[in-house]
């Protein structure tokens, strides 16, 4: 395997692309090249699951801002 840049990467493997930011939503660790492609939004919500407004695809809290509408009287 050849590592012509000497970036610690083979060759074979540079045209991996993706989203290399660990923090982004649509993080890809088996992505090599950072193509632009990272979104921060579609992660982020209630995670509190005692909320009404809970969202269970949330990875990143932005607060809960409804408790009793999901409950009775």
């Amino acid at each position: 395997m050849n590592d012509a840049e000497g970036d610690g990467i083979c060759d074979e493997l540079e045209s991996m692309s993706g989203c290399t930011n660990a923090f982004a939503c649509n993080y890809d660790a088996t992505a090599s090249i950072d193509d632009g492609s990272c979104e921060f939004v579609s992660c982020v919500g209630c995670t509190n699951p005692a909320a009404c407004d809970y969202d269970p695809g949330a990875i990143y809290h932005s607060g809960c801002f409804d408790f009793t509408s999901c409950y009775g009287c």
